[in-house]
């Protein structure tokens, strides 16, 4: 009799310990898909304690050093850097780049009033025509903000579905030219941007350190144009700067020259900042932005 029940309290014991280990399996699965898609947020010490904070190393370029090499012309090393190509051959390349066949980003942009920034982060695919948004909520620095999925955005070549999570309203809109997956993410398009390149003169100068001022120049209403090319070991980069003169809106951009997309950028107008834009990771693995789940127009997130 006392076997019989030492054996069925073994039985229960190993029971109990499949059940919970099945419970950790199917948790630790459905919160590292919830954290993947942006649905769930951890404290940032707890993510690098578990490696999960990768935002702080997927994006290969270092913005404060591209700023040291465009202002300083040398890399942190002390090697100088020189601009070897003529402006009018760096104008003609940056407009041939063929645009990525799709991309996964992440990024965070900022408004500014009075000097003080209020952040969005914001997801972004694309995959040909079709993309996906997700906005997250402005965060102040005075202010708690709830993390939660603020606005989704889905498109096809014809139909954008909008999704509104704090009333819970969804509507479908006819895409037309003038719906863009930049403007509808809030993020600097790259097309804008080569449209102003386009209109930057020509010139067929070289380029050279900061001490030469032959690449700034004047066209239109367009002021004061910059292009150079920053080599990074991660990659060549572009700086591209120019201002509207009768907005007093100067303009500035990282473009990657391997993936034509923009880095960051930021807006300034009579030398304060308005608006400026980072991202934080990004990815042009098809893996990464083709699954059809992504660009379902429904309101499940």
């Amino acid at each position: 009799m006392k076997k019989k029940l030492n054996d069925d309290s073994r039985g229960v014991a190993v029971g109990t310990a499949i059940i919970i280990v099945v419970m950790v399996i199917v948790f630790g699965t459905v919160f590292y898909w919830m954290w993947s898609m942006d649905m769930l947020f951890l404290p940032s010490f707890v993510e690098e304690w578990i490696g999960l904070d990768d935002d702080s190393d997927e994006l290969p370029w270092d913005l404060g050093t591209l700023s040291a090499l465009v202002k300083s012309g040398k890399d942190a090393d002390g090697e100088t850097v020189t601009f070897d190509i003529t402006y009018e051959n760096l104008r003609s390349a940056l407009l041939a780049e063929e645009p990525c066949e799709g991309i996964y980003l992440s990024a965070k942009v900022n408004y500014y009033a009075d000097g003080e920034p209020s952040t969005r982060r914001i997801v972004y695919y694309r995959d040909g025509e079709r993309f996906r948004v997700e906005l997250y909520p402005i965060e102040r620095a005075d202010e708690m903000t709830a993390p939660g999925l603020e606005t989704l955005k889905v498109a096809d070549s014809d139909t954008l579905f909008v999704y509104d999570r704090a009333s819970g309203e969804s509507r479908l809109l006819a895409r037309d030219g003038k719906i863009s997956s930049e403007s509808e993410a809030g993020i600097p398009s790259v097309n804008a941007l080569l449209e102003a390149v386009a209109a930057f003169p020509e010139n067929d100068t070289t380029i050279a350190d900061e001490n030469a001022d032959s690449d700034t120049a004047e066209t239109g209403n367009i002021t004061d144009t910059v292009i150079k090319l920053v080599r990074t070991d991660e990659g060549n980069v572009y700086y591209i700067a120019y201002t509207y003169a009768d907005l007093a809106l100067r303009e500035e951009y990282y473009v990657s020259l391997d993936y034509r997309m923009i880095i960051s950028m930021v807006s300034r107008q009579n030398g304060t900042a308005i608006y400026s834009y980072t991202m934080t990771s990004f990815s042009v693995d098809p893996e990464d932005y083709t699954d059809n789940s992504l660009y379902e127009m429904s309101e499940s997130t």
